[in-house]
């Protein structure tokens, strides 16, 4: 498969793309149960993933693989959410497909039986145990997929819907302190051409302790989707006392999930919320509700979605945004979400396509329709133009697309093939350089483990107790396989070294990410290539080690 199809799949759900995770990955009590399949044993409050062999590069032929999940408690249920990179030949899942059991044999009740490109849904179970069987034929085969695994156990039916006009949304109990082992859905619903606007009175929820490494939120936390939850614009996650502020959903529906550990509890949060029709402001600028000419703002990331994402958009639609950087020499970078759905006619009848400047007599950069989201673009002047066309009928789910300036920097990015070696950030040990997009790639084969030991690491950081996303100046992304579609290890800025970090799938990314203003150190670590050995016949654990 071609890296450029695995580029299509590329972050957003605020960065992003929707389920890659900072967490301990760890697969205990592995008894092998036949060649690619074993029993999992869930802990409490930990992740585990199950991927195909050699994810996300092409899976080897014949395979017939079953995973048992198990709760580590019996009244608990099991949560399954599918990386949106999936790619199983596409056959009417007669030839590879996963099915997923409701139950711990093949006796339980399907739940599905998946292939194609399209990942499937969130799955719950209803008890303890899952089943998830993956079955391939010996030819025509595609990039696999990864699912990540929890158990959970909720101590109260939280979650909720909200429709009126305006309301005031609460954790359990408020002000008193909330439950242990929360996972409540809160959605704000409204017509698509509305706005919600959510504001916090009062947020408390058990935060990280000072200076411990390891991801953010821990242990109790509130994410934030414009959206669906794990499938619109992930807007953030919070915990400590550090509050969320005024969040604006333009979708229609404003999602937050709220989990809780079995320790700490807090007091929680109260949020006003208010939804009202969105206004565009009269002038030239604005021709129709998607009609839009865009100035960007450098340093500072957006989105523009059809209406109604991530829900269906509406018929008879033409819409054009003409997007312009502020400065003559500066490009323009667009990444649209993974989750991209519109009708698949050889684009024919919906279709978006991006046009390399202000108007429709530039040359076109791709017409795009389906549900394989495009690449990432840049334009070769300052303007780009997106135009969405649809018919009068067979609707999806429409997409969205992140715009911001182009950063110009030094050309940084490296592939690391040798045995070992030394990465380190441009410049190193003097102060790296601003405007840094660079991307380091650690390539071995598929049956290799790759190591990374940081021995230094000073990257500007988030001012103590300011408010808003972790690491918004300069940052380090680590992915296990391609950055922006394989597992999101972490991210990490300040002085917090990061942890030794291994990587299974044969390729290890690293992405550098600086603004315009402060500039630190940065790193220095080092790396491994080994060939990967799993004792046979025992019990054992893969970690990532974090």
């Amino acid at each position: 498969m071609k890296l450029s199809v695995l580029y299509n799949l590329t972050r957003m759900w605020s960065g992003s793309l929707l389920f890659l995770f900072t967490q301990v990955i760890l697969v205990s009590s592995l008894a092998p149960n036949d060649s690619c399949g074993w029993n999992i044993t869930l802990e409490t409050d930990a992740v585990s993933y199950v991927t195909t062999a050699g994810y996300p590069m092409e899976y080897p032929p014949s395979q017939h693989c079953t995973w048992v999940v198990t709760a580590p408690q019996p009244d608990n249920k099991i949560r399954i959410i599918f990386n949106p990179f999936f790619d199983l030949e596409d056959t009417d899942c007669n030839h590879d497909y996963v099915e997923v059991y409701d139950g711990g044999d093949e006796l339980s009740p399907r739940m599905g039986k998946f292939c194609g490109r399209v990942a499937p849904p969130m799955i719950i179970s209803s008890g303890s145990q899952l089943l998830i069987k993956f079955v391939t034929d010996d030819e025509n085969n595609g990039a696999g997929f990864s699912i990540k695994l929890k158990s959970f156990k909720s101590t109260s039916q939280c979650s909720r819907n909200f429709t009126d006009p305006q309301g005031v949304i609460t954790t359990p109990l408020f002000p008193k302190k909330y439950p242990n082992n929360l996972n409540c859905t809160f959605m704000i619903l409204a017509p698509e051409t509305s706005e919600i606007v959510l504001e916090f009175d009062s947020f408390d929820m058990e935060g990280d302790p000072l200076l411990l490494p390891g991801p953010k939120c821990q242990y109790d936390w509130l994410d934030i989707w414009d959206g669906l939850p794990e499938a619109g614009l992930h807007l953030g996650r919070y915990c400590g006392e550090t509050s969320p502020g005024q969040v604006i959903a333009y979708s229609g529906i404003l999602s937050m999930t709220v989990t809780t550990d079995h320790a700490i509890t807090k007091e929680g949060f109260s949020a006003n919320y208010t939804i009202h029709e969105r206004s565009l402001p009269s002038g030239p600028k604005y021709e129709d509700k998607c009609r839009v000419n865009i100035n960007l703002e450098i340093g500072r990331g957006n989105y523009l979605t059809s209406a109604g994402y991530p829900m269906t958009y509406p018929p008879s639609h033409e819409c054009v945004w003409v997007l312009t950087a502020p400065e003559p020499h500066q490009k323009i970078l667009i990444n649209f979400n993974p989750f991209f759905d519109l009708e698949d006619t050889d684009c024919s009848h919906d279709y978006v396509e991006v046009y390399n400047g202000g108007d429709e007599l530039s040359p076109s950069m791709g017409k795009f329709c389906g549900k394989v989201a495009p690449p990432l673009m840049t334009s070769s002047g300052n303007q780009l133009l997106i135009k969405f066309v649809t018919d009068n009928e067979n609707h999806g789910g429409g997409f969205s697309v992140q715009y911001e300036v182009f950063k110009t920097a030094p050309q940084c990015s490296r592939n690391f093939t040798d045995p070992q070696g030394v990465i380190e950030t441009p410049g190193f040990p003097e102060k790296y350089p601003n405007n840094l997009n660079c991307t380091f790639m650690i390539l071995a084969s598929n049956t290799s483990e790759i190591e990374v030991e940081f021995k230094s690491f000073d990257m500007e950081g988030n001012p103590l107790l300011q408010p808003g996303p972790r690491c918004p100046y300069d940052w380090l992304d680590i992915w296990d396989g391609l950055p922006a579609v394989s597992l999101h290890v972490g991210r990490y800025c300040g002085q917090e070294l990061p942890h030794r970090v291994i990587s299974y799938t044969g390729i290890l990314s690293m992405t550098i990410t600086t603004d315009h203003a402060i500039t630190k150190e940065g790193f220095s670590a080092n790396y491994t290539i080994r060939e990967r050995s799993l004792p046979s016949g025992h019990e054992m654990k893969l970690w990532f080690h974090l």
